[in-house]
């Protein structure tokens, strides 16, 4: 639903992909998680193979990644097994504070550095469930 990124130092706020990103975040019962998020006004390349410049704009209009979970104090951290971005494949993402109100979840992370900005920043992110999870 949101995804704003704030400055730690001076708390100017980004939002990267715009007022309504897109994604999906699947968290499984036996610790595994994947996530997407796009901007939606990421454009489609004009032909099957993009050009360098389009793919250019269309890695950074995304986030990509799926590993394992572990919750913590509170906090979920992913352990990143492959990433839109293979300098996150290996590493664990900063701790994040969750909450969960419903069917949204809140997603504030601990301290990071911004691979959009280059700068240290604090996420959050709400989403909101869309299934039941149950098939």
């Amino acid at each position: 639903m949101s995804w704003v990124e704030e400055e730690t130092e001076t708390k100017a706020q980004h939002k990267n992909f715009g007022d309504n990103p897109s994604g999906i975040l699947t968290y499984t019962a036996d610790g595994r998680m994947s996530i997407i998020f796009t901007d939606p006004r990421r454009q489609p390349p004009a032909s099957p193979k993009a050009t360098d410049a389009e793919a250019a704009q269309l890695y950074r209009g995304m986030v990509a990644y799926a590993g394992s979970y572990r919750l913590e104090d509170g906090k979920v951290i992913h352990k990143v097994e492959v990433s839109w971005n293979r300098t996150w494949d290996g590493q664990e993402r900063p701790p994040a504070a969750v909450e969960i109100k419903g069917d949204r979840l809140t997603y504030k992370t601990s301290p990071f550095v911004s691979p959009f900005l280059g700068k240290q920043m604090v996420a959050t992110l709400l989403w909101e469930r869309i299934g039941s999870g149950t098939h």
